[in-house]
């Protein structure tokens, strides 16, 4: 399940910003001592604010299914955004693929209507900024 953490690039170095992020991810790191993890950057159109809410939504989907929010996030795509279609060179013949969209490639408007869908379909609802506290911005 992944653990989101909002970071802003300020001269060349990562600015964990408010002391309540700064402490969860202090947190985080004494309980992972020592294991290898994986940091993946996301530049997307839309907010580190609004992508951590949806992951946050996401984990709580998690917890509420059972399935994992990774395979909400990949079940999610297929359902409710079109597919795009690229096309590989394969074996020396070109041929078009059929895949997922991605969600970095939403505009405001269109991820808020993908949210929708998406709590509609789970009958989960959002927690508000309030509820999730360090996500508020």
């Amino acid at each position: 399940m992944p653990t989101v953490f909002i970071f802003t690039a300020h001269d060349g170095k990562l600015d964990i910003g408010t002391d309540g992020n700064r402490a969860r991810l202090n947190d985080y790191l004494k309980t992972h001592e020592g294991k290898k993890m994986k940091l993946q950057v996301i530049d997307s159109k839309r907010s580190l604010s609004i992508n951590a809410r949806y992951w946050a939504y996401l984990n709580d989907c998690e917890e509420e299914t059972g399935n994992l929010a990774t395979d909400l996030h990949e079940i999610a795509k297929r359902k409710f955004l079109k597919p795009k279609f690229i096309k590989v060179k394969v074996e020396g013949k070109m041929e078009e693929m059929k895949v997922p969209r991605s969600t970095t490639e939403l505009t405001g408007g269109e991820f808020s209507e993908y949210l929708m869908k998406l709590e509609a379909w789970t009958g989960i609802p959002q927690r508000t900024r309030e509820e999730l506290g360090y996500l508020a911005n």
